[in-house]
């Protein structure tokens, strides 16, 4: 299906459609500012959208991150206990 062509003219009218609308008139300029009231919509839900979906990535990033210097912390404690137990068998013996 072929899209519909809009065109301007220089006596400031619109052909849409094979339809010539001047822009002074009410209807084209009141479905012009409701189509641009809509955009704006739009468009703002899509921000909010990416920020809500970029700080759902940084929350997941950060509880990763937060696990993984967790389990570093477990094994170097691991690490420093075993250690310390050989130096005192090292002691004993």
């Amino acid at each position: 299906m072929e899209q519909p062509s809009v065109t301007y003219s220089d006596n400031q009218s619109l052909n849409y459609l094979s339809q010539t609308y001047k822009w002074i008139d009410t209807n084209v300029v009141s479905s012009h500012k409701e189509v641009c009231k809509e955009l704006d919509i739009c468009q703002e839900k899509l921000r909010e959208e990416h920020e809500q979906k970029r700080q759902e990535i940084l929350n997941k990033s950060s509880l990763h991150s937060q696990q993984l210097s967790q389990k570093v912390t477990r094994q170097l404690q691991q690490f420093q206990l075993e250690r310390k137990c050989l130096s005192h068998q090292k002691n004993f013996e």
